[in-house]
């Protein structure tokens, strides 16, 4: 975001979104994203176009927040991708059972072997798919643990481990495309499992007929 020379005293008293993108020089899908996340507060009169309006102070506020941290405010991988619109993805949801934790469990140890001991914020939202500011969130609500090592918020990878098996992380209602292919592909691996226990089974139980 490259913002262009503004007076805040010559500011309307509310901003539309085309105002406020001209103003940060951002796309329409960049600032979709500040409004949908929340980043940007607004107003939403429920009209099909043209629905977003955003205070003065609101729109300064989130000025100052973005100066102080700009990577917070950067939209996840797929954001572009798919238009602007985060849609929940279909996959068969793993069972509940030891099995099924089991492969969760070494689906996820695989995965984090490619990174550090300790994740920065960024890491994991890379890791997980989500932004960095919903990364931030999950800490304040107490989802996932960290480590504050000013200015910075360190995640060891069993604190991240125990997040990306937790009720919590699997029950998101929209997921991110990262995060529904993991699931998805956790599915295949659990299938595959449980299909070749049962060929196993029916093998050694033709055995001893035969014997």
């Amino acid at each position: 975001m490259t913002l262009h020379d503004f007076k805040s005293e010559n500011l309307p008293e509310t901003l539309s979104m085309e105002q406020i993108r001209l103003i940060c020089h951002i796309s329409k899908l960049t600032a979709r994203f500040y409004v949908k996340s929340g980043l940007l507060k607004n107003k939403n009169s429920g009209k099909q176009t043209r629905c977003y309006t955003v205070t003065r102070e609101d729109f300064l506020q989130f000025i100052e927040e973005y100066k102080k941290d700009p990577i917070r405010f950067q939209p996840p991988p797929d954001w572009y991708k798919t238009g602007g619109h985060t849609r929940p993805k279909r996959y068969r949801a793993p069972l509940p059972d030891q099995t099924d934790a089991y492969c969760k469990y070494r689906y996820y140890e695989r995965m984090l072997r490619n990174f550090p001991d300790l994740l920065d914020a960024k890491q994991v939202a890379e890791l997980t798919g989500y932004t960095h500011y919903t990364v931030s969130r999950w800490c304040r609500i107490g989802k996932l643990k960290a480590i504050k090592v000013n200015p910075k918020m360190l995640f060891p990878k069993q604190f991240v481990m125990e997040f990306l098996t937790s009720e919590f992380y699997e029950s998101i209602p929209v997921k991110s495309d990262t995060h529904a292919d993991h699931l998805s592909r956790i599915c295949c691996e659990y299938t595959e499992a449980n299909t070749e226990l049962h060929t196993n089974s029916g093998t050694e139980k033709k055995n001893k007929n035969e014997n």
